[in-house]
């Protein structure tokens, strides 16, 4: 009974590893997976800059999970005169080519200086959107600037 005991263990041993790998390499396969589609929802709403002019300017937009709401982080820099524009009057998101509106409120520093930075906030879209384009006003003397971000809805 002894012998039968060893052999089952010399066999069982070997197969229970041989588990243990193949469950480890399908949990890291899934877990690859998953970044994977992190990386794409992460690029679908990348920041955008443009430096057209005097002014660079950096959006990264921050969407909500229906994707009716959204609001963007926005950098302005500047090294010739001052950013005074109020970016409430000064911008617009477009959805879907059709539906405009006006953002709601600008929460970050104040008009001045030559470095700003906050968040333009919009309120939510009537629909979901399958696309967005913020429009930027005459800001550093550049008439309109444009950011565009497309995604499947």
């Amino acid at each position: 009974m002894k012998i039968k005991s060893k052999l089952l263990l010399v066999f069982l041993i070997p197969v229970i590893i041989a588990g243990v790998f193949i469950v480890a390499r399908a949990n890291d396969k899934s877990s690859e997976s998953n970044k994977n589609q992190v990386t794409t929802e992460k690029n679908l709403y990348s920041s955008q800059t443009n430096s057209e002019g005097n002014v660079e300017v950096e959006v990264v937009p921050n969407v909500s999970a229906d994707k009716k709401s959204w609001s963007f982080q926005i950098t302005l820099t500047t090294h010739e005169g001052s950013l005074d524009e109020d970016l409430t009057k000064k911008a617009f998101l477009e959805g879907d080519g059709v539906e405009k509106i006006k953002p709601s409120k600008w929460e970050g520093s104040p008009p001045g200086g030559h470095h700003r930075e906050g968040k333009l906030v919009f309120p939510s879209f009537s629909q979901t959107a399958k696309s967005v384009r913020l429009i930027l006003k005459d800001i550093g003397q550049i008439s309109e600037r444009s950011f565009i971000w497309n995604f499947d809805g």
